[in-house]
Protein backbone atom coordinates (compact mmCIF):
# COMPACT_ATOMS: atom_id res chain seq x y z
CA UNK A 1 0.00 0.00 0.00
CA UNK A 2 3.08 2.51 0.97
CA UNK A 3 4.55 1.32 -2.35
CA UNK A 4 1.16 2.47 -4.53
CA UNK A 5 0.83 5.94 -2.73
CA UNK A 6 4.74 6.59 -3.21
CA UNK A 7 4.29 5.57 -6.70
CA UNK A 8 1.16 7.45 -7.89
CA UNK A 9 2.90 10.63 -5.56
CA UNK A 10 5.90 10.53 -7.97
CA UNK A 11 3.43 10.19 -10.85
CA UNK A 12 1.33 13.20 -10.30
CA UNK A 13 4.79 14.85 -9.66
CA UNK A 14 6.03 14.31 -13.06
CA UNK A 15 3.10 15.29 -14.28
CA UNK A 16 2.79 18.63 -12.65
CA UNK A 17 6.36 19.26 -13.99
CA UNK A 18 5.60 18.05 -17.84
CA UNK A 19 2.57 20.74 -17.40
CA UNK A 20 4.70 23.50 -16.06
CA UNK A 21 6.71 22.89 -18.99
CA UNK A 22 4.49 23.37 -20.97
CA UNK A 23 2.32 26.32 -19.83
CA UNK A 24 6.08 28.57 -19.64
CA UNK A 25 5.25 31.51 -21.36
CA UNK A 26 5.39 32.85 -24.39
CA UNK A 27 6.91 35.98 -25.10
CA UNK A 28 6.25 38.80 -27.69
CA UNK A 29 8.70 38.69 -30.21
CA UNK A 30 7.60 41.50 -32.85
CA UNK A 31 4.79 43.84 -33.52
CA UNK A 32 3.46 44.66 -37.26
CA UNK A 33 1.38 47.76 -37.81
CA UNK A 34 -0.34 49.06 -40.56
CA UNK A 35 -0.39 51.34 -42.01
CA UNK A 36 3.43 52.48 -41.62
CA UNK A 37 2.10 56.30 -41.30
CA UNK A 38 -0.54 58.68 -41.22
CA UNK A 39 -1.44 61.62 -42.86
CA UNK A 40 -4.25 63.79 -41.51
CA UNK A 41 -5.46 67.37 -41.22
CA UNK A 42 -6.29 68.99 -37.28
CA UNK A 43 -9.50 67.40 -36.34
CA UNK A 44 -9.19 64.36 -38.42
CA UNK A 45 -8.88 60.26 -37.16
CA UNK A 46 -6.75 57.81 -38.61
CA UNK A 47 -5.82 54.27 -36.97
CA UNK A 48 -2.74 52.11 -37.08
CA UNK A 49 -3.83 48.36 -36.52
CA UNK A 50 -1.22 46.36 -34.63
CA UNK A 51 -0.58 42.73 -34.52
CA UNK A 52 1.46 40.91 -31.78
CA UNK A 53 3.64 38.18 -32.96
CA UNK A 54 3.63 35.08 -32.32
CA UNK A 55 -0.21 34.65 -32.46
CA UNK A 56 0.17 32.34 -29.47
CA UNK A 57 2.31 34.79 -27.31
CA UNK A 58 1.16 34.89 -23.82
CA UNK A 59 0.67 38.79 -23.27
CA UNK A 60 -0.84 40.32 -26.38
CA UNK A 61 -1.32 43.77 -24.71
CA UNK A 62 -0.27 46.35 -27.25
CA UNK A 63 0.63 50.08 -25.48
CA UNK A 64 0.53 53.40 -27.56
CA UNK A 65 2.13 56.18 -27.44
CA UNK A 66 2.64 59.79 -29.25
CA UNK A 67 5.55 61.84 -28.55
CA UNK A 68 4.09 64.74 -29.18
CA UNK A 69 0.36 65.27 -27.96
CA UNK A 70 0.36 68.63 -29.40
CA UNK A 71 0.88 67.08 -32.92
CA UNK A 72 -1.43 64.16 -32.76
CA UNK A 73 -3.02 61.82 -29.83
CA UNK A 74 -3.36 58.03 -29.56
CA UNK A 75 -6.28 56.22 -27.95
CA UNK A 76 -5.40 52.49 -26.26
CA UNK A 77 -6.13 50.75 -29.19
CA UNK A 78 -4.18 52.83 -31.65
CA UNK A 79 -6.88 55.66 -32.91
CA UNK A 80 -5.15 58.77 -33.44
CA UNK A 81 -6.45 62.01 -33.53
CA UNK A 82 -4.83 64.95 -35.06
CA UNK A 83 -4.67 67.82 -33.41
CA UNK A 84 -2.51 70.22 -34.61
CA UNK A 85 0.31 70.81 -37.46
CA UNK A 86 3.50 68.96 -37.19
CA UNK A 87 5.00 65.81 -37.38
CA UNK A 88 4.70 62.88 -34.38
CA UNK A 89 5.93 59.56 -33.74
CA UNK A 90 3.63 56.89 -32.61
CA UNK A 91 5.04 53.91 -30.58
CA UNK A 92 3.25 50.76 -30.45
CA UNK A 93 5.30 48.40 -27.94
CA UNK A 94 4.79 45.51 -25.53
CA UNK A 95 3.74 45.91 -22.14
CA UNK A 96 7.05 44.81 -20.84
CA UNK A 97 8.97 47.44 -23.22
CA UNK A 98 10.81 44.57 -24.97
CA UNK A 99 9.52 45.09 -28.65
CA UNK A 100 8.48 48.24 -30.31
CA UNK A 101 7.68 49.79 -33.97
CA UNK A 102 7.57 53.39 -35.02
CA UNK A 103 4.93 55.22 -36.95
CA UNK A 104 5.03 58.61 -38.16
CA UNK A 105 2.00 60.83 -38.28
CA UNK A 106 1.95 64.11 -40.25
CA UNK A 107 -0.82 66.49 -39.51
CA UNK A 108 -1.58 69.85 -42.09
CA UNK A 109 -3.50 72.50 -41.09
CA UNK A 110 -7.44 72.55 -41.46
CA UNK A 111 -7.72 75.75 -43.44
CA UNK A 112 -10.96 75.49 -44.28
CA UNK A 113 -10.87 74.65 -47.95
CA UNK A 114 -13.52 73.43 -49.60
CA UNK A 115 -13.90 69.69 -51.50
CA UNK A 116 -11.51 68.73 -54.31
CA UNK A 117 -12.37 65.54 -55.64
CA UNK A 118 -10.40 63.28 -58.27
CA UNK A 119 -13.04 60.40 -60.50
CA UNK A 120 -11.25 57.44 -61.50
CA UNK A 121 -11.48 54.16 -63.39
CA UNK A 122 -10.10 51.09 -61.99
CA UNK A 123 -9.26 48.05 -64.46
CA UNK A 124 -6.30 46.95 -61.87
CA UNK A 125 -4.37 47.95 -59.12
CA UNK A 126 -3.92 51.20 -57.47
CA UNK A 127 -0.90 51.37 -55.52
CA UNK A 128 -0.05 53.31 -52.33
CA UNK A 129 2.53 55.30 -54.38
CA UNK A 130 -0.65 56.61 -56.72
CA UNK A 131 -2.92 57.83 -53.91
CA UNK A 132 0.20 59.80 -52.69
CA UNK A 133 0.49 61.18 -55.78
CA UNK A 134 -2.95 62.36 -55.91
CA UNK A 135 -2.75 63.83 -52.02
CA UNK A 136 0.64 66.06 -53.75
CA UNK A 137 -1.55 67.39 -56.35
CA UNK A 138 -4.27 68.46 -53.85
CA UNK A 139 -6.63 65.95 -54.26
CA UNK A 140 -8.82 65.59 -51.38
CA UNK A 141 -11.25 62.79 -52.52
CA UNK A 142 -11.70 60.61 -54.75
CA UNK A 143 -13.80 58.25 -56.37
CA UNK A 144 -14.18 54.74 -58.12
CA UNK A 145 -16.77 53.68 -60.54
CA UNK A 146 -15.55 52.24 -63.56
CA UNK A 147 -14.57 48.71 -63.10
CA UNK A 148 -15.99 47.84 -65.75
CA UNK A 149 -18.23 50.17 -66.46
CA UNK A 150 -21.10 49.94 -64.68
CA UNK A 151 -20.26 47.73 -61.87
CA UNK A 152 -19.04 48.28 -58.70
CA UNK A 153 -16.60 47.74 -55.97
CA UNK A 154 -17.08 44.66 -53.42
CA UNK A 155 -17.11 45.16 -50.10
CA UNK A 156 -13.57 43.65 -49.42
CA UNK A 157 -11.89 45.54 -52.41
CA UNK A 158 -13.32 48.87 -50.90
CA UNK A 159 -12.11 48.53 -47.80
CA UNK A 160 -8.79 47.39 -48.91
CA UNK A 161 -9.00 51.22 -51.17
CA UNK A 162 -9.77 53.46 -48.13
CA UNK A 163 -6.81 51.66 -46.33
CA UNK A 164 -4.36 52.47 -48.95
CA UNK A 165 -5.60 55.84 -49.31
CA UNK A 166 -6.19 57.30 -45.65
CA UNK A 167 -2.46 56.34 -44.96
CA UNK A 168 -1.92 59.18 -47.85
CA UNK A 169 -4.67 61.32 -46.05
CA UNK A 170 -7.34 61.01 -48.48
CA UNK A 171 -10.85 60.13 -48.45
CA UNK A 172 -13.26 58.02 -50.72
CA UNK A 173 -16.80 59.13 -51.75
CA UNK A 174 -18.31 55.64 -52.46
CA UNK A 175 -19.56 55.01 -55.40
CA UNK A 176 -23.10 53.00 -55.08
CA UNK A 177 -24.26 52.52 -58.22
CA UNK A 178 -23.31 48.82 -59.02
CA UNK A 179 -22.83 48.34 -55.78
CA UNK A 180 -24.63 45.18 -55.18
CA UNK A 181 -23.65 44.26 -51.90
CA UNK A 182 -24.19 47.51 -50.49
CA UNK A 183 -27.41 48.24 -52.10
CA UNK A 184 -29.04 44.98 -51.38
CA UNK A 185 -28.45 45.17 -47.51
CA UNK A 186 -28.34 49.04 -47.32
CA UNK A 187 -27.77 49.23 -43.61
CA UNK A 188 -24.89 46.29 -43.34
CA UNK A 189 -23.35 48.29 -46.05
CA UNK A 190 -23.37 51.72 -44.11
CA UNK A 191 -21.97 50.08 -40.87
CA UNK A 192 -19.53 48.35 -43.23
CA UNK A 193 -18.19 51.93 -44.45
CA UNK A 194 -19.29 54.73 -41.84
CA UNK A 195 -16.64 54.59 -39.54
CA UNK A 196 -13.66 54.21 -41.75
CA UNK A 197 -10.86 57.07 -41.46
CA UNK A 198 -10.72 56.58 -45.30
CA UNK A 199 -14.23 57.05 -46.16
CA UNK A 200 -15.90 60.39 -46.99
CA UNK A 201 -19.22 59.97 -48.40
CA UNK A 202 -21.56 58.54 -50.78
CA UNK A 203 -22.22 59.39 -54.35
CA UNK A 204 -25.09 57.50 -54.95
CA UNK A 205 -25.60 57.97 -58.51
CA UNK A 206 -24.16 59.33 -61.76
CA UNK A 207 -26.58 60.50 -64.35
CA UNK A 208 -29.45 58.73 -63.60
CA UNK A 209 -32.60 58.36 -65.33
CA UNK A 210 -35.74 60.53 -64.24
CA UNK A 211 -37.23 56.93 -63.52
CA UNK A 212 -34.81 55.82 -60.98
CA UNK A 213 -35.45 59.23 -58.78
CA UNK A 214 -37.83 57.09 -56.50
CA UNK A 215 -35.16 54.44 -56.00
CA UNK A 216 -32.31 56.27 -55.43
CA UNK A 217 -34.63 58.60 -53.08
CA UNK A 218 -35.31 55.39 -51.12
CA UNK A 219 -31.60 54.41 -50.74
CA UNK A 220 -30.45 57.80 -49.45
CA UNK A 221 -33.00 57.49 -46.66
CA UNK A 222 -31.93 54.38 -45.61
CA UNK A 223 -28.54 55.64 -45.80
CA UNK A 224 -29.20 58.37 -43.53
CA UNK A 225 -31.16 56.23 -41.07
CA UNK A 226 -27.85 54.57 -40.16
CA UNK A 227 -25.15 57.25 -41.14
CA UNK A 228 -26.24 60.52 -40.08
CA UNK A 229 -22.54 62.48 -40.93
CA UNK A 230 -21.56 61.43 -44.32
CA UNK A 231 -22.72 63.67 -47.56
CA UNK A 232 -25.01 61.61 -49.75
CA UNK A 233 -24.94 63.16 -53.71
CA UNK A 234 -26.36 62.63 -56.75
CA UNK A 235 -24.62 63.37 -59.98
CA UNK A 236 -27.42 64.74 -62.83
CA UNK A 237 -25.52 66.11 -66.49
CA UNK A 238 -26.00 69.52 -68.43
CA UNK A 239 -28.16 69.96 -71.13
CA UNK A 240 -25.15 69.51 -73.67
CA UNK A 241 -27.09 69.49 -77.30
CA UNK A 242 -25.87 72.85 -78.70
CA UNK A 243 -27.06 72.89 -81.91
CA UNK A 244 -31.06 72.25 -80.34
CA UNK A 245 -30.54 74.08 -76.68
CA UNK A 246 -33.26 73.66 -74.54
CA UNK A 247 -33.00 75.73 -71.49
CA UNK A 248 -36.32 75.83 -69.85
CA UNK A 249 -37.07 71.77 -70.21
CA UNK A 250 -33.28 71.79 -68.12
CA UNK A 251 -33.95 74.25 -65.70
CA UNK A 252 -37.33 71.75 -65.36
CA UNK A 253 -34.85 68.98 -64.99
CA UNK A 254 -32.82 70.61 -62.13
CA UNK A 255 -35.32 71.41 -59.67
CA UNK A 256 -36.94 67.88 -60.20
CA UNK A 257 -33.70 66.66 -59.49
CA UNK A 258 -33.29 69.14 -56.35
CA UNK A 259 -36.94 68.26 -55.21
CA UNK A 260 -37.03 65.02 -55.77
CA UNK A 261 -33.73 63.47 -54.88
CA UNK A 262 -32.62 64.85 -50.80
CA UNK A 263 -28.98 64.97 -51.28
CA UNK A 264 -26.77 67.14 -49.21
CA UNK A 265 -25.73 69.59 -52.61
CA UNK A 266 -26.19 69.18 -56.18
CA UNK A 267 -23.87 68.45 -58.16
CA UNK A 268 -23.54 67.93 -62.23
CA UNK A 269 -21.14 67.80 -64.83
CA UNK A 270 -20.82 70.07 -68.27
CA UNK A 271 -17.72 70.13 -70.26
CA UNK A 272 -17.44 73.37 -72.40
CA UNK A 273 -14.08 73.23 -74.00
CA UNK A 274 -13.63 72.44 -78.12
CA UNK A 275 -10.66 72.92 -79.95
CA UNK A 276 -11.08 75.08 -83.46
CA UNK A 277 -9.42 75.22 -86.61
CA UNK A 278 -5.75 76.14 -86.10
CA UNK A 279 -6.06 75.16 -82.02
CA UNK A 280 -7.99 78.47 -80.26
CA UNK A 281 -10.72 77.09 -77.81
CA UNK A 282 -13.91 78.08 -77.72
CA UNK A 283 -16.59 77.58 -75.31
CA UNK A 284 -19.82 75.73 -76.55
CA UNK A 285 -22.93 77.91 -75.81
CA UNK A 286 -24.77 76.44 -73.28
CA UNK A 287 -22.49 76.24 -70.75
CA UNK A 288 -23.11 79.84 -68.92
CA UNK A 289 -26.62 79.37 -69.42
CA UNK A 290 -26.56 75.57 -67.62
CA UNK A 291 -24.08 76.66 -64.86
CA UNK A 292 -26.62 79.72 -64.03
CA UNK A 293 -29.53 77.48 -63.82
CA UNK A 294 -28.09 75.47 -61.79
CA UNK A 295 -26.76 78.28 -59.41
CA UNK A 296 -30.44 79.43 -59.09
CA UNK A 297 -31.98 76.31 -58.26
CA UNK A 298 -29.18 75.53 -55.48
CA UNK A 299 -29.95 78.75 -53.77
CA UNK A 300 -33.98 78.49 -54.20
CA UNK A 301 -33.40 74.93 -52.58
CA UNK A 302 -31.09 76.62 -49.84
CA UNK A 303 -28.05 74.00 -50.68
CA UNK A 304 -24.43 74.13 -52.14
CA UNK A 305 -23.26 72.75 -55.75
CA UNK A 306 -20.56 70.90 -57.10
CA UNK A 307 -19.40 71.28 -60.52
CA UNK A 308 -16.88 69.01 -62.98
CA UNK A 309 -13.95 70.10 -64.94
CA UNK A 310 -12.28 68.33 -67.52
CA UNK A 311 -9.19 66.86 -66.67
CA UNK A 312 -8.39 64.48 -69.46
CA UNK A 313 -8.63 64.08 -73.33
CA UNK A 314 -11.36 61.80 -74.66
CA UNK A 315 -13.89 62.22 -77.06
CA UNK A 316 -13.59 65.51 -79.09
CA UNK A 317 -12.59 67.21 -75.57
CA UNK A 318 -9.34 68.77 -76.36
CA UNK A 319 -5.95 68.39 -74.65
CA UNK A 320 -5.82 70.60 -71.04
CA UNK A 321 -3.71 73.54 -71.01
CA UNK A 322 -3.84 75.33 -67.05
CA UNK A 323 -5.68 77.94 -68.60
CA UNK A 324 -8.82 75.50 -69.89
CA UNK A 325 -8.33 74.52 -65.88
CA UNK A 326 -8.40 78.19 -65.52
CA UNK A 327 -11.53 79.50 -66.93
CA UNK A 328 -13.25 76.58 -65.89
CA UNK A 329 -13.07 76.58 -61.92
CA UNK A 330 -12.95 80.36 -61.67
CA UNK A 331 -16.15 80.37 -63.47
CA UNK A 332 -18.06 78.06 -61.49
CA UNK A 333 -16.44 79.61 -58.27
CA UNK A 334 -17.65 82.83 -59.49
CA UNK A 335 -20.86 81.41 -60.02
CA UNK A 336 -20.40 80.15 -56.54
CA UNK A 337 -20.03 76.34 -56.34
CA UNK A 338 -18.24 74.75 -53.48
CA UNK A 339 -16.78 71.69 -54.72
CA UNK A 340 -14.67 70.55 -57.71
CA UNK A 341 -14.63 67.41 -59.31
CA UNK A 342 -11.76 66.50 -61.93
CA UNK A 343 -12.81 64.51 -65.18
CA UNK A 344 -10.94 62.18 -65.41
CA UNK A 345 -7.49 60.82 -62.83
CA UNK A 346 -6.53 58.18 -64.79
CA UNK A 347 -6.64 56.78 -68.45
CA UNK A 348 -8.19 53.62 -69.45
CA UNK A 349 -8.89 51.40 -72.21
CA UNK A 350 -10.14 53.70 -75.52
CA UNK A 351 -12.32 56.57 -74.13
CA UNK A 352 -9.78 58.48 -72.46
CA UNK A 353 -6.26 58.99 -74.02
CA UNK A 354 -4.68 61.16 -71.63
CA UNK A 355 -5.30 61.49 -68.09
CA UNK A 356 -2.89 63.16 -65.15
CA UNK A 357 -1.84 59.65 -64.28
CA UNK A 358 -1.04 57.00 -67.12
CA UNK A 359 -2.82 53.55 -65.41
CA UNK A 360 -1.14 51.16 -64.73
CA UNK A 361 1.82 52.72 -64.91
CA UNK A 362 1.48 55.46 -62.32
CA UNK A 363 3.77 57.64 -64.70
CA UNK A 364 2.37 61.61 -64.47
CA UNK A 365 1.73 63.47 -67.51
CA UNK A 366 1.75 67.13 -68.24
CA UNK A 367 -2.17 66.91 -67.10
CA UNK A 368 -0.83 66.24 -63.52
CA UNK A 369 1.31 69.19 -63.57
CA UNK A 370 -1.57 71.43 -64.33
CA UNK A 371 -4.10 69.74 -62.07
CA UNK A 372 -1.51 70.41 -59.20
CA UNK A 373 -1.22 73.96 -59.82
CA UNK A 374 -4.80 74.56 -60.58
CA UNK A 375 -5.17 73.21 -57.15
CA UNK A 376 -2.06 74.81 -55.59
CA UNK A 377 -4.47 78.20 -56.89
CA UNK A 378 -8.16 76.80 -55.49
CA UNK A 379 -6.13 76.36 -51.92
CA UNK A 380 -4.67 79.76 -51.54
CA UNK A 381 -8.26 82.03 -52.86
CA UNK A 382 -10.06 79.51 -50.92
CA UNK A 383 -10.08 82.17 -48.06
CA UNK A 384 -12.40 83.93 -50.67
CA UNK A 385 -14.24 81.09 -52.45
CA UNK A 386 -15.06 78.75 -49.45
CA UNK A 387 -18.62 79.57 -47.74
CA UNK A 388 -18.86 82.53 -50.04
CA UNK A 389 -22.32 83.45 -51.43
CA UNK A 390 -22.70 84.63 -55.03
CA UNK A 391 -24.79 87.25 -54.73
CA UNK A 392 -25.26 88.36 -58.33
CA UNK A 393 -23.66 87.34 -61.51
CA UNK A 394 -23.31 89.21 -64.65
CA UNK A 395 -21.33 89.27 -67.92
CA UNK A 396 -19.35 92.06 -70.08
CA UNK A 397 -18.83 92.24 -73.84
CA UNK A 398 -20.07 93.08 -77.14
CA UNK A 399 -22.16 90.20 -77.04
CA UNK A 400 -23.06 87.80 -74.00
CA UNK A 401 -23.59 84.01 -73.58
CA UNK A 402 -26.77 82.98 -74.01
CA UNK A 403 -29.03 82.95 -70.89
CA UNK A 404 -26.23 85.54 -69.09
CA UNK A 405 -27.86 88.99 -68.35
CA UNK A 406 -25.25 92.07 -69.04
CA UNK A 407 -23.72 93.84 -66.28
CA UNK A 408 -25.32 97.54 -66.26
CA UNK A 409 -25.30 98.84 -62.13
CA UNK A 410 -21.92 98.68 -60.64
CA UNK A 411 -21.56 98.77 -56.52
CA UNK A 412 -21.11 101.19 -54.62
CA UNK A 413 -17.72 100.88 -54.15
CA UNK A 414 -17.06 100.56 -57.43
CA UNK A 415 -17.27 104.30 -59.24
CA UNK A 416 -16.16 102.97 -62.79
CA UNK A 417 -15.87 99.98 -64.53
CA UNK A 418 -14.45 98.36 -68.28
CA UNK A 419 -13.32 95.00 -69.73
CA UNK A 420 -11.75 95.37 -72.96
CA UNK A 421 -11.45 91.88 -74.88
CA UNK A 422 -14.26 89.42 -75.19
CA UNK A 423 -15.50 89.67 -72.07
CA UNK A 424 -15.86 88.89 -68.50
CA UNK A 425 -17.65 87.08 -65.84
CA UNK A 426 -18.25 89.73 -62.58
CA UNK A 427 -19.56 88.19 -59.74
CA UNK A 428 -20.18 90.16 -56.55
CA UNK A 429 -19.86 87.58 -53.70
CA UNK A 430 -20.49 87.77 -49.89
CA UNK A 431 -18.73 85.86 -46.85
CA UNK A 432 -19.06 86.82 -44.18
CA UNK A 433 -17.97 90.61 -42.78
CA UNK A 434 -16.19 90.80 -46.70
CA UNK A 435 -17.45 91.68 -50.30
CA UNK A 436 -15.59 90.81 -53.09
CA UNK A 437 -16.12 91.63 -56.41
CA UNK A 438 -14.67 88.58 -58.82
CA UNK A 439 -13.59 89.31 -62.74
CA UNK A 440 -13.25 86.10 -64.73
CA UNK A 441 -11.47 86.44 -68.08
CA UNK A 442 -14.18 85.10 -70.44
CA UNK A 443 -11.97 84.59 -73.81
CA UNK A 444 -9.86 81.41 -73.61
CA UNK A 445 -7.47 82.37 -76.12
CA UNK A 446 -6.76 86.09 -75.25
CA UNK A 447 -5.93 88.44 -72.15
CA UNK A 448 -8.31 91.13 -71.27
CA UNK A 449 -7.51 94.54 -69.97
CA UNK A 450 -9.32 96.15 -67.35
CA UNK A 451 -9.83 99.82 -66.48
CA UNK A 452 -11.50 100.15 -62.84
CA UNK A 453 -11.35 102.92 -60.03
CA UNK A 454 -12.47 102.28 -56.79
CA UNK A 455 -13.63 104.22 -53.83
CA UNK A 456 -11.44 104.53 -50.34
CA UNK A 457 -11.36 101.48 -48.59
CA UNK A 458 -11.41 98.77 -51.68
CA UNK A 459 -8.13 96.67 -51.74
CA UNK A 460 -7.39 94.32 -54.74
CA UNK A 461 -6.40 90.79 -53.64
CA UNK A 462 -3.10 88.82 -54.48
CA UNK A 463 -3.15 85.52 -56.48
CA UNK A 464 -0.04 84.45 -54.90
CA UNK A 465 -0.58 84.60 -50.87
CA UNK A 466 -4.58 85.75 -51.40
CA UNK A 467 -3.42 88.84 -49.03
CA UNK A 468 -4.78 92.48 -49.60
CA UNK A 469 -3.07 95.14 -50.65
CA UNK A 470 -4.35 98.79 -50.86
CA UNK A 471 -6.06 100.00 -54.73
CA UNK A 472 -5.81 103.61 -53.80
CA UNK A 473 -8.45 106.46 -55.60
CA UNK A 474 -6.52 106.25 -59.02
CA UNK A 475 -7.75 104.89 -61.99
CA UNK A 476 -6.14 101.50 -62.28
CA UNK A 477 -5.14 99.40 -65.40
CA UNK A 478 -5.13 95.67 -65.07
CA UNK A 479 -4.11 92.90 -67.55
CA UNK A 480 -5.97 89.45 -67.10
CA UNK A 481 -4.53 86.18 -68.48
CA UNK A 482 -7.05 83.79 -70.68
CA UNK A 483 -9.33 82.18 -68.43
CA UNK A 484 -7.29 83.81 -65.02
CA UNK A 485 -8.87 86.25 -62.39
CA UNK A 486 -9.09 89.20 -60.93
CA UNK A 487 -10.49 90.18 -57.06
CA UNK A 488 -11.26 93.17 -55.17
CA UNK A 489 -13.08 93.28 -51.69
CA UNK A 490 -13.67 95.69 -49.32
CA UNK A 491 -15.59 95.56 -45.71
CA UNK A 492 -19.49 94.70 -45.73
CA UNK A 493 -21.27 97.51 -44.47
CA UNK A 494 -24.97 96.68 -42.86
CA UNK A 495 -28.12 98.67 -44.13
Amino acid sequence: MKNTILISFFSAALLFSSNCKNNKPVPMSDIQVEPPSLTLKEGETGRFKATAIPENASDKQILWKSDNEEVAIVSIVGTVTAVGEGTTTVTASSKDGAVSREMTVTVAKATGEFPIVAWMGKNGEITRQMYKDMRDAGIDYFIISWKPLGAGLEQQETITEMDKAQECGLKMLFHVKGADWFINDIEAGVRALKDHPGFGGYQMYDEPAEALYPDIKAQIESVRRTDKTHDCYVMINGDDDEANPNPEGFRNEVEKYAQELPGDYLAYDNYPLRVQVGGARRILNYWFDNLGIMADVAKSVGKPFRACVQSSLYWDMIGVTLTDLRIQVYTYLAYGAQGIEYFTWFDYDDFVQLAPVNFPSGEKTYLYDNVKAMNSEIRTLSKVFWKATALSVKHTGATIPRGTSRLETLPSNIESFETVGTGAVVSLMEKENSVYWVIVNRDPNYSMTVNIKVKPGVQKILKEDASSVPVGDEPQRETVAPGDVLIYTWEKVEN
